[in-house]
């Protein structure tokens, strides 16, 4: 260890600058990850907080947005003996600006809190009170909605122009909940203007033990003009969707095993040139092969373990400034997890153990007799 130190500190600045190289690398690993972990934790709580459902959608609209059914068809649902209850809701944009902003955009969702509440009644709240069922004038707000337009319980929220006062703020779900505005749905259709009886979307909870596929199946077959998300459906969708984080994850793993690789050939190649003399002396004394081959991996390994902390530290540090930056706008789009550092040091000491095998053999191969006539 001692001579690996030695060897490390020999030429300082050339070594900070290839730790520093294997950091940046690290770092990008890091910082593109948590936004993939972020998306997966997002997509992974959605789907366990609605994968009891069967949404109905009108095949006009896109989940639950555009489209518009007649409340007839809860209302049939509900007759089925496989359903427990099939619930109307509306779904509008709270600001049409953030359309081009997939991770700030909010909605208004109307629901039927006397049925609901069972539902959303059960989430926990940060702060406040679930509306109560029958209450009007209040208004339910996600983390993201609270943290975005700085608003707490008591304060007053306005929608499409109209007054609401803020019962409860829910805790940080990680989900698309974090994004709601919640209203009754007979309010939200007097302020966007829905004729009566008409919604967005439809929750229907099959009752357990019924095949929620062959629910949404039936759906489909009895209702003409409508589609279905199903369980599996919303999982293949959440899935899909986080499909583009984990391919920047991959390219920004690869970017840096090249980057890094690359930087630690290069200066261990260097210094077994500039020791080529030290190694011929070892090897003369009788230092193995394996034993210098060792040496020198190590060093490299060691390097990239360096290179990687700071990485890792670097991108922890910056995921958390930027999160607070953003949380202004309520919007926190990255998530480092300990799986995430885990693998960051992981893909380091492999970088370190690729790029190292080269030098080494070659200090290995040393040979002792050219070396020393040659001085």
């Amino acid at each position: 260890m001692r001579l690996v130190i030695r060897g490390l500190f020999r030429r300082r600045f050339r070594t900070c600058l290839t730790v520093f190289g294997v950091g940046v690398g690290i770092f990008g690993f890091v910082i593109m990850g948590a936004v993939a972990e972020k998306m997966d934790r997002v997509a992974s709580n959605t789907v366990a907080f609605f994968s009891r459902y069967v949404f109905v959608l009108s095949q006009r609209g896109f989940f639950g947005i555009g489209g518009v059914l007649h409340g007839d068809i809860a209302r049939e649902i509900n007759t089925w003996p496989e359903v427990e209850y099939a619930t109307p809701r509306i779904i509008v944009p709270l600001d049409i600006m953030d359309a081009g902003l997939p991770m700030s955009v909010c909605a208004v969702v109307g629901i039927e809190t006397q049925v609901d509440r069972y539902q959303f009644g059960s989430l926990p709240l940060r702060e406040g009170v679930y509306p109560p069922p029958g209450s009007s004038g209040l208004i339910l707000l996600g983390d993201t909605v609270s943290r975005k337009y700085h608003k707490r319980t008591g304060d007053t929220f306005e929608v499409n122009g109209r007054a609401f006062t803020v019962s409860g703020v829910m805790d940080r779900l990680d989900a698309n909940l974090d994004h709601a505005a919640m209203l009754p749905i007979d309010e939200v259709r007097s302020l966007f203007s829905f004729p009566a009886d008409e919604c967005t979307n439809i929750a229907v909870s099959p009752h357990e033990g019924v095949d929620a596929e062959a629910l949404a199946r039936r759906i489909e077959g009895v209702f003409p003009g409508v589609y279905t998300i199903s369980p599996s459906s919303l999982r293949g969708q959440m899935e899909s969707a986080t499909v583009f984080a984990n391919s920047l994850v991959y390219g920004a793993t690869i970017v840096a095993v090249l980057a890094g690789a690359l930087g630690i050939v290069n200066t261990m190649v260097m210094s077994v040139t500039e020791r080529a003399r030290e190694i011929a002396t070892k090897k003369a004394i009788g230092a193995g092969t394996s034993q210098l081959f060792l040496e020198f991996l190590f060093e490299s390994v060691v390097i990239a373990t360096m290179g990687g902390a700071v990485g890792v530290l670097l991108g922890y540090l910056v995921a958390g400034l930027l999160n607070a930056h953003l949380g202004d706008s309520g919007v926190a789009i990255f998530l480092v997890t300990r799986r995430l550092v885990a693998w960051g040091m992981v893909v380091a000491v492999v970088v370190g153990c690729l790029a190292g095998v080269y030098p080494a053999m070659r200090a290995a191969r040393t040979d002792p007799v050219r070396i020393l006539r040659s001085v």
